[in-house]
């Protein structure tokens, strides 16, 4: 999860506190000492306290493939960051679920609103369409990264994966990987598509923190 570093009362260089609160890491800010959730991007003790870190929209893929399709791009150099192999692979996160944490989900919400998708659902579905406070999304499974993506769907726009594109009925083609447009028949759409912020979480985090929200596929 990727959030700006700036709230309404000025910068926020974040950290990690070392401290959990219902299955969720707790971070905080060089500035005020401030306690912030890393799941709900809300300071929840200090100085900052009530105050949200905007959450920025971010795709999880393989570094190869983020050069391809953000040549211009920066990547952060390691060389002098001591780096301890991650014991989970690609391969076993695709899953959908970790060994002591459970199901994995996306977290999506906007206005007060939320919605946790299981990854196994979204990979077995491949896209599904959605609605979180008013906001219009599409959610989608890529295959060939083995990671979830999600874009704001444009109003009356009903998209579906089909083989490597995502279509709409007007026969707009989009990449599902970046939402640029493809084109139809000769003409192209005036821009793509643009992405929806989600958080990877555990599931039970997400029910932890929001026991009042929707969870797709399950009944209330």
């Amino acid at each position: 999860m990727v959030y700006a570093g700036k709230t309404k009362s000025g910068a926020a260089h974040i950290g990690v506190s070392g401290r959990l609160r219902d299955r969720n890491l707790v971070m905080w800010d060089e500035e005020t000492n401030s306690l912030w959730s890393q799941l709900s991007g809300k300071a929840i003790y200090g100085k900052r306290k009530g105050e949200a870190l905007a959450l920025t929209p971010s795709v999880f893929v393989g570094l190869g493939t983020w050069v391809k399709i953000a040549p211009q791009g920066k990547v952060l150099a390691l060389s002098n960051v001591r780096v301890k192999p991650w014991h989970y692979r690609r391969q076993d996160l695709a899953k959908g679920e970790i060994r002591m944490g459970g199901a994995l989900a996306l977290g999506l919400r906007a206005k007060g609103d939320t919605l946790g998708i299981p990854l196994r659902l979204l990979q077995k579905k491949g896209a599904v369409e959605v609605e979180v406070g008013g906001r219009r999304a599409l959610v989608l499974w890529h295959r060939g990264e083995m990671a979830p993506l999600a874009y704001e769907r444009p109003e009356g726009m009903h998209l579906q994966l089909k083989g490597d594109k995502l279509v709409a009925g007007t026969g707009e083609a989009f990449d599902p990987l970046t939402g640029r447009p493809l084109g139809k028949a000769g003409s192209r759409p005036s821009r793509g598509l643009a992405r929806f912020p989600y958080l990877p979480v555990l599931l039970k985090a997400w029910k932890s923190w929001y026991p009042k929200g929707r969870i797709l596929g399950q009944k209330d």
